[in-house]
């Protein structure tokens, strides 16, 4: 096999996940319903839901390879004296246990593997670079 095969493939393999999760988030628009566990007040035809779907749910597998689930409950699952622990933090003095209650991964959907984990983020950073040089 050649070598640019084996990148390809590896790469393929290394992003299936990530691309399952983001299919996953755009078929969850018609999958509401199957949320079953919703926090006091909140609901699937909620307007504030939809809000909060398309920016935090989409940012947490788009950029940083997490399962379709809030930037929270991602953010609460690598604490690790970080960058996320000051930003939960942060939110925990207005809503204690902010982290704990932000639910889980909906529609089957896992986080991808550390080097994607990895490399999504820093490639997001310089694309968001170029862009910003580009207009400027």
């Amino acid at each position: 096999m050649k070598p640019l095969a084996v990148l390809k493939t590896l790469v393929r393999g290394l992003l299936s996940q990530w691309i399952f999760n983001l299919r996953a988030w755009g078929v969850g628009w018609g999958k509401f319903d199957e949320v079953h566990s919703w926090a006091p007040g909140w609901n699937g035809s909620q307007l504030r839901w939809k809000a909060v779907y398309a920016t935090d749910y989409l940012l947490t597998v788009l950029v940083f390879a997490g399962p379709v689930a809030s930037l929270s409950w991602w953010m609460n699952l690598h604490r690790q004296g970080k960058v996320w622990d000051k930003i939960l933090d942060g939110i925990e003095t207005v809503d204690p246990g902010h982290g704990d209650k932000a639910g889980g991964p909906l529609f089957g959907t896992t986080e991808c593997s550390f080097p994607v984990r990895v490399a999504l983020p820093i490639a997001w950073a310089f694309a968001l670079k170029w862009l910003i040089g580009a207009v400027i």
